[in-house]
């Protein structure tokens, strides 16, 4: 098995979405988390990958994980 490399890894925020934000708990600690993770991802070279499903329903992702994300 190969050792960590940064071209074959990246990090996916799945479904972070406004309206199913209600129906997580503890979102401000997952945000947090996600900061961290996000910054330690970019430290390391690692690619950061959101997704939405259907935003037109479920709104897009929160502004402040969007934020955290590299353009």
């Amino acid at each position: 098995m190969k050792g960590f490399e940064s071209r074959n890894t990246a990090v996916v925020l799945i479904d972070v979405q406004e309206k199913l934000i209600p129906a997580m708990s503890g979102i401000d600690l997952l945000l947090n988390r996600v900061k961290l993770l996000v910054e330690g991802a970019g430290a390391l070279g690692v690619d950061c990958i959101a997704t939405e499903q259907y935003p037109k329903g479920l709104g897009h992702t929160l502004p402040e994980g969007a934020a955290l994300w590299p353009p």
